[in-house]
């Protein structure tokens, strides 16, 4: 990869992580890599192998993808890793956890709604 793309990679790789809410320590050890490593390529500093970036997108849930796209200035990420986050607990969860959180989000967005 060019160094232009690297940055550009790891310009979202920070990114994500911060939305997810992990700090570079979490993401890390999530990724089976070292934390003082993601700490450089986050900071344009390392180049990383497809098989890294591979470790990092799945850690954070992501596909590859999202980290070649190009940063417009003023842009930022409609990804919301909130969503995601729910949807993989949803679909980790068994049937009946998954009718309680149903029913609870029913009651929830009901709430919000008077």
């Amino acid at each position: 990869m060019t160094k232009p793309v690297y940055k550009n990679a790891a310009s979202r790789i920070k990114e994500y992580r911060n939305k997810a809410g992990l700090t570079q320590e979490q993401l890390a050890h999530k990724a089976d890599i070292e934390p003082s490593f993601l700490a450089h390529i986050e900071a344009g500093q390392k180049g990383f192998s497809l098989e890294t970036l591979e470790k990092i997108a799945k850690a954070l849930n992501v596909s590859m993808d999202v980290f070649f796209k190009e940063i417009q200035p003023g842009e930022t990420l409609t990804y919301d890793f909130k969503d995601k986050r729910l949807l993989w607990l949803l679909k980790e969860s068994g049937p009946k956890d998954r009718d309680m959180i149903y029913r609870l989000a029913s009651v929830v967005l009901n709430k919000n709604k008077q």
